[in-house]
């Protein structure tokens, strides 16, 4: 077994080192390998699927957009709080293809509605007010003028 890394080994108020080997490839380092990989994919599909730059992904995911390179180069991973965000959005984008092309909607995302006081449904994203985009959504589907 050949030694890989030195990572922290917390105690109390005391850091200390121990070092870990790669066993096979479903180690833990593997693994996170995996789970990297596996959502920063995810990220950039729905990234790809919203038609967004990273800079407007990192916006909408509250991220910086270094943050948002690093995520999908598999580099870093998700908090809690941003994978919740990141489902929250993921569901969003999936119920609005339901309602609107999917060649149609990143022009959506982008023209000012009146329903959002002449902003573009992307900058009320931004602005956290997500719920109204639930509530229009809603609106669509059911045929119910809003």
């Amino acid at each position: 077994m050949s030694k890989v890394a030195v990572r922290p080994k917390k105690t109390g108020r005391q850091s200390h080192f121990e070092e870990f080997s790669l066993k096979s490839p479903r180690s833990t380092t593997a693994r996170k390998t995996l789970v990297n990989t596996s959502v920063s994919n995810r990220v950039l599909e729905l990234r790809q699927k919203l038609g967004l730059s990273q800079g407007e992904m990192a916006s909408l995911m509250h991220l910086s957009a270094r943050t948002l390179q690093r995520l999908e180069s598999g580099e870093t991973r998700l908090e809690d709080g941003e994978l919740a965000r990141y489902r929250e959005l993921k569901n969003l984008a999936d119920e609005l293809l339901d309602v609107i092309p999917g060649t149609k909607l990143k022009s959506w995302l982008k023209e000012p509605l009146e329903e959002f006081g002449d902003r573009s449904t992307f900058e009320a994203l931004v602005a956290g007010e997500i719920g109204k985009v639930w509530r229009m959504i809603y609106y669509l589907q059911s045929g119910t003028p809003g």
